[in-house]
């Protein structure tokens, strides 16, 4: 159990979709969310699916343009720099029609022993600032399934993007639901965090 959680909890940043579908809504905050937000700070949100599936919302305002960020979130290298345990991730597709990118992915991770390999299928939707992505279920993957989507929308300044991040994981291994969850919630946090420094850093 020790190896399989570097493993899942790079699984839960790297493989996030909501099945290709539109894009997302911004959640409903709270004044105090709303504060920490303005502060700078991450705010975690979480909501059941049903079915015992329940999808991690993460919110982080950011002092960079939503191209910069862009730039860092379809890095391959910053993918790999933001996991200890990535060692792979490949462009083995990227075609974009009307606006919209189609990016194919594949991933590698190892801990120890174990190595852990799988497809994304991305679709990036430029001119409406967000990308969802899947499995692409032509290869063969390790993991049963991963839904997720990234997304950018104003902030509290102008100088601000509001980055917003929803995702998922179903390891299809022995792996307790509550600890996917928590796994995937401390993945998202510091993906985040990770994009935050660099873009403002940048």
């Amino acid at each position: 159990m020790r190896r399989l959680i570097p493993i899942l909890l790079a699984l839960a940043l790297l493989a996030p979709s909501l099945a290709l579908a539109g894009r997302p809504t911004l959640p409903k905050l709270t004044e105090k969310q709303q504060s920490k937000l303005t502060d700078g700070k991450l705010v975690l949100m979480q909501v059941s699916e049903g079915e015992g599936k329940t999808m991690v919302t993460g919110l982080l305002e950011i002092r960079a343009d939503s191209s910069e960020i862009w730039e860092i979130v379809l890095s391959n290298e910053h993918v790999v720099a933001s996991s200890r345990a990535t060692k792979e991730a490949v462009t083995y597709h990227d075609v974009t029609t009307d606006g919209v990118r189609d990016l194919r992915i594949a991933f590698m991770m190892k801990i120890g022993f174990s190595e852990i390999r799988f497809y994304s299928h991305r679709m990036h939707h430029v001119a409406d600032e967000y990308m969802c992505w899947q499995l692409d279920r032509a290869k063969e993957n390790d993991i049963e399934a991963t839904v997720g989507c990234y997304s950018m929308w104003p902030a509290s300044t102008p100088d601000k993007t509001l980055f917003l991040y929803e995702a998922r994981i179903d390891t299809g291994k022995s792996v307790p639901e509550w600890l996917e969850e928590e796994l995937t919630e401390k993945s998202l946090k510091k993906f985040l965090y990770y994009v935050q420094e660099v873009a403002e850093e940048g």
